[in-house]
């Protein structure tokens, strides 16, 4: 079995600032509320957003969660 280079495997693109503000405002939640569901401080999230902290690849992921325990709790 040959093992691919890792540096060949191509790789997911990670969420820009402004699609992560989007989808917080889309979702109805301030920097804070994200921040506390994330178990990070807010001011990481403004720095996401502002592009001034590289946003982990597992956000989206992440995000995904937030969104489905939204819904069950408004369900």
């Amino acid at each position: 079995m040959e093992l691919r280079n890792v540096s060949t495997v191509s790789r997911i693109p990670v969420m820009k600032g402004e699609e992560l503000k989007t989808f917080r405002e889309r979702i109805g939640m301030s920097q804070e509320q994200l921040a506390k569901e994330l178990k990070v401080a807010r001011n990481t999230v403004s720095r996401w957003e502002l592009e001034e902290r590289k946003i982990p690849e597992f956000l989206e992921l992440a995000l995904q969660t937030v969104e489905r325990s939204l819904k069950r709790k408004t369900a």
